[in-house]
């Protein structure tokens, strides 16, 4: 509901149509599929959303057909010192939960977002941290601070891709 009185405001300030689509991880296919018969190249979609499906499908299959506890565990660090997190549930950690990875914070609840100290992860200690900010990136990169942190320890800290937008988060899906 939220999203679709934003979307309404919108189009009443600028006088041009908004779409508004269900990009959720799971059904980005047929998302990529609809807004290409709405913008008129409906074979460059088919085939993107095809690749889409492909694409999750091998990803999901790699790691669900492991056991969870055998599963990387990933943190994904928002906000310029990484010290909040999605939890699981929540729009921004779909892609960690869709992918079949654990999501560290799974342990504070459901849905929303979650504020951590360093001790907390620490004690989560990741395989693989996504940072949503170049900032905490480059902390965990340079700081010694992190350096006992197993994904830092072995080099498996990501920088989310930011342009043109956010690709796991801000905004959520594509």
């Amino acid at each position: 509901p939220e999203r679709a009185a934003f979307a309404d405001q919108v189009q009443q300030l600028a006088g041009i149509p908004y779409i508004l689509v269900d990009d959720s991880f799971v059904r980005m296919p047929s998302m990529l599929r609809g807004i290409g018969a709405l913008l008129g190249v409906t074979e460059h979609a088919r085939h993107l959303g095809r690749y889409a499906e492909d694409t999750i499908n091998t990803m999901r299959g790699r790691l669900l057909i492991q056991a969870p506890e055998t599963r990387p565990h990933v943190y994904y660090g928002r906000r310029a010192d990484g010290l909040e997190t999605p939890l699981p549930g929540a729009p921004e950690a779909d892609s960690i939960e869709q992918a079949g990875a654990i999501n560290v914070a799974r342990v504070l609840g459901r849905d929303g977002l979650a504020a951590i100290t360093p001790t907390q992860l620490y004690e989560w200690n990741p395989e693989i941290i996504i940072a949503e900010e170049r900032s905490f990136y480059n902390a965990l990169r340079r700081n010694r601070a992190w350096r006992g942190l197993a994904a830092v320890a072995h080099k498996r800290v990501y920088l989310a891709p930011a342009y043109p937008f956010g690709w796991i988060d801000d905004p959520p899906g594509v």
